[in-house]
Parts: C-alpha cells; sequence; structure tokens
C-alpha cells in the first residue's frame, strides 16, 4: 500500500493531465520529443498505463514517440551518448555497466559516454565507475536522482523527513556528452 492524498481515479487523471501539459510545454520548444514512461517501486501499473493514454493522445503525431515498454531498463542514445534508465530498485549498482553493454551491446561500442539514471534511492549521489579491466577506458557514471514525492506516514516512521522535492535535468551534446545539469 502507498499512501496517497486522494482516491485512485482522482490521483491517475490528475497525473495524467500534469504529463500532458509536460508533454505541450516541451515540444513549444524541441521539434521532436522522446518521453520515456520509466515505472517506480509503487507505480508499475499506474506508470504503464500513463504511458498508453499517452500513446494514444499523441500516436499520429510524428514530433512525439512515446517510449512504454514493459522492460525494466530503457536506453537512450543520442551521438556519442548513451543513457540508461531505471528506477534502480531491482538491480545492484555494480551490475547497471554490465546490463548495459548487454542490453544496448551495439550502442555501447558506437557511444563513449554511457551514464546510468536510477532513482530509488531519491538523493542526489553521483558515481564514477569504470568497468571491468578490459574496458577501463570507457567511463560509467551512475547517477542517483532526487524525487519529488512529499512526506508520508513510511517516510515519517522511518525518519526522512526535511527532504527538498526535487527534480533533475540534463542537456547532452551529441559530441561532448553532459554539458548541463
Amino acid at each position: 500500500p502507498q499512501d496517497m492524498d486522494g482516491r485512485y481515479p482522482k490521483v491517475f487523471r490528475v497525473s495524467t493531465k500534469c504529463a500532458i501539459r509536460m508533454v505541450e510545454i516541451y515540444r513549444e520548444v524541441a521539434p521532436h520529443l522522446d518521453v520515456y514512461i520509466n515505472p517506480g517501486n509503487h507505480d508499475t501499473f499506474t506508470c504503464f498505463y500513463l504511458g498508453e493514454v499517452l500513446a494514444a493522445r499523441y500516436e499520429n503525431d510524428p514530433n512525439i514517440t512515446i517510449h512504454n515498454s514493459p522492460a525494466t531498463r530503457r536506453y537512450w542514445r543520442w551521438g556519442r551518448v548513451l543513457v540508461q534508465m531505471t528506477h534502480g530498485n531491482e538491480e545492484k549498482d555494480q551490475d547497471l555497466s554490465a546490463l548495459m553493454r548487454l542490453e544496448a551491446k551495439q550502442d555501447w561500442y558506437e557511444t563513449d559516454v554511457h551514464e546510468s539514471h536510477a532513482a530509488h534511492k531519491h538523493k542526489t549521489e553521483q558515481k564514477l565507475k569504470l568497468t571491468m579491466s578490459r574496458d577501463e577506458a570507457l567511463g560509467f557514471t551512475l547517477e542517483r536522482l532526487r524525487s519529488l514525492s512529499g512526506t508520508d506516514a513510511w517516510h515519517a516512521k522511518k525518519g526522512y523527513r526535511g527532504t527538498l522535492k526535487a527534480i533533475d535535468s540534463f542537456v547532452y551534446s551529441k559530441e561532448e556528452g553532459r554539458v548541463s545539469h
């Protein structure tokens, strides 16, 4: 069970309207949008349903692509950049670079910048990891993302209080990798 401020149908409607509004805001400045739906450990099905609603809404728009795979990890490639997106609650941190190499093998070897964005721990934490010795020259960055979630009863009991709600955004250059956070 997950504490929520409201009944589930209301929460889903508000979340859907919020997601649509975000897509509409970004489409004003971006010629093409790739929207990746990445479920968490508390909202696996809700995220999938939200992705299906967005996919139906934008199915005839050639400039918006909704990626709503049931896979745990998603991959985005742009130029020399490969980004793995995962909630991060199922995998071990030390396995993420190996998973990227296995699941996105061709993209891994054709790119120079390899990052994983994971959110489960809901804190800012950047770790630079080198892959196994045979890939030592290739860096791998694990970026832990912050959370927009509020403090519910569970958080209060565990003592997770006073954390600021936040969202991370990144800007990438096709050639240089991340240029802004």
